[in-house]
């Protein structure tokens, strides 16, 4: 899927997260047209990994800024992935879903 400007910025700030929390990775991602799919991985053990809510906040944020306007819902949805099999399907997922864009409900609200 291409990205429009918003996208590239949206996808920058996603790529900045690992340098700005560095036990933090991020695994799988894709941006879609009003939404994305991510898939953060916290380091065990660590002290100084943020939390899921506090990455998010400090993305939305930064990319707010850089658009100058708020592009996001007040929420987000997140899931913790307890297996492998389940972490397989999301990957699936979030591989397969810019294929499915155009059955989107929102698809031509865009």
């Amino acid at each position: 899927m291409e990205l429009n400007s918003t996208g590239q910025i949206v996808q920058a700030a996603i790529e900045e997260i690992p340098r700005r929390y560095p036990d933090v990775e991020i695994n799988k991602y894709t941006v879609m047209p009003n939404h994305l799919h991510l898939i953060l991985v916290l380091r065990d053990g660590s002290v100084n990994s943020p939390s899921i809510h506090t990455i998010m906040q400090q993305f939305k944020r930064a990319v707010s800024i850089k658009t100058g306007k708020t592009v996001w819902q007040p929420r987000f949805y997140d899931h913790i992935i307890r297996s492998e099999r389940e972490y397989q399907e999301i990957w699936k997922y979030i591989d397969n879903n810019p294929a499915k864009w155009a059955l989107d409900k929102y698809y031509h609200e865009t």
